[in-house]
């Protein structure tokens, strides 16, 4: 699980990656049958009254007794409730994978840094969030990289993919070039919903080929990443000043 955060809302300023299970087989079993169905790897939400991210992130909270889930066909694009886990499901937290609070002064990287993680055979990303502006992205590989080995399971590993990067542009250069009129100027990376068509995630290539990158893995050299399926990209972080080159 990968919690969603919300800068404006200083209780979810982390970002928190988690293995997690369903308590009862009957849920379990339920998930399955979607993951097994034509919905395959899509975005699923599981929500919960507000607990303490803190208390998640060094385990003294290890159970969401009265969960509820959501997925996201492609017919109801805001989200329905998966038949059977409407609410009061029980998810058990099985280890904290990645865990960390956002930190305002620090410096975008020389490149979009990911952190990798999941099993032998489900394989996932998450845009390495360090505060706002920023963009939170989830993405399912095609195929295990090399580097991700069965030591690595149960933690992330660190990726910097060098040919993307943030690029914090000042107040100043965004009103000399993005000025429309007395009325209206126009922004980089709009909170979500503002448009109908939303920005597209930054690794989805302009010209149609394939999600191959490069990468550089935090003390494991290099190695290559396929993009198997985009499932969850969001930008509403308090998303001004920035440009994603």
């Amino acid at each position: 699980m990968s919690h969603t955060p919300v800068i404006a809302d200083d209780r979810h300023r982390f970002q928190v990656i988690l293995r997690s299970s369903f308590v009862e087989q009957k849920h379990r079993d339920i998930y399955d049958k979607l993951r097994a169905s034509s919905f395959g790897a899509g975005k699923v939400q599981i929500f919960h009254d507000h607990l303490s991210l803190v208390d998640i992130g060094d385990g003294t909270i290890k159970d969401l007794p009265q969960a509820s889930v959501e997925y996201y066909p492609p017919e109801s694009p805001d989200g329905i409730a998966v038949p059977g886990l409407e609410e009061n499901i029980p998810v058990r937290i099985d280890r904290v994978l990645h865990f960390h609070q956002f930190d305002p002064d620090a410096s975008y990287p020389l490149g979009l840094r990911y952190l990798v993680y999941g099993d032998a055979d489900d394989v996932f990303m998450d845009h390495h969030i360090i505060g706002a502006p920023s963009f939170h992205s989830v993405a399912k590989l095609k195929d295990a990289p090399a580097f991700w080995e069965p030591t690595r399971f149960d933690g992330t590993a660190g990726i910097l993919i060098p040919e993307k990067r943030i690029v914090d542009v000042s107040p100043k250069v965004l009103r000399k070039v993005a000025f429309v009129d007395n009325a209206y100027h126009l922004a980089y990376l709009p909170p979500s919903g503002a448009y109908r068509q939303p920005p597209p995630d930054p690794l989805i290539r302009r010209d149609g080929t394939p999600p191959i990158y490069d990468v550089t893995v935090d003390g494991a050299g290099s190695d290559r990443v396929t993009i198997d399926k985009f499932i969850h990209f969001d930008v509403a972080l308090l998303n001004n000043r920035v440009v994603i080159a």
